[in-house]
């Protein structure tokens, strides 16, 4: 039991709130130990100094774009940096973190990355569904009419 007139809490003081703890560990790059991870892909070859690996997700979720990459004893060893390849068959380039070494990795070494750093795969294949859309809103006006041109009408 927790006793106020004790004089060590039973836990390290912080400041702020355990979301800003999290958030603030999240961006340091460490997963903690409440971290929910998924496995992500595996090691296919090394190029030009990055692993490159094929999507092995279960769930057809991709990672996000810069999201950290780890090994299964949590240390992180790089970053997603590219996604690349056909829907049936999406790759993706980790660059690697400094000291780290892409042709230390082996074909099939099993790369993972925390669950909240997942889309689904339905943001990239669903072609009305959410996204930014392109230029403009809308149907096309103004000036130049639906063509795009410079200036107005002529007459």
């Amino acid at each position: 039991r927790y006793d106020p007139s004790h004089p060590t809490p039973p836990f390290p003081p912080h400041h702020g709130s355990l979301a800003e703890l999290r958030r603030r560990m999240h961006a340091s790059g460490n997963i903690t130990t409440h971290t929910k991870r998924t496995e992500v892909g595996k090691m296919m070859h090394e190029c030009e100094s990055e692993m490159i690996c094929k999507l092995t997700h279960s769930e057809t979720k991709i990672p996000y774009f810069n999201a950290g990459i780890y090994l299964e004893n949590k240390k992180k060893i790089g970053k997603v940096d590219e996604i690349f390849g056909p829907i049936q068959n999406v790759m993706f380039s980790v660059k690697p973190d400094p000291g780290i070494v892409a042709k230390s990795f082996e074909k099939d070494d099993v790369f993972y990355v925390a669950t909240d750093k997942l889309l689904p795969m339905s943001r990239f294949t669903n072609p009305g569904g959410g996204g930014g859309g392109g230029r403009g809103g809308g149907r096309a006006g103004g000036r130049g009419g639906g063509r795009g041109g410079r200036g107005g009408g002529r007459g």
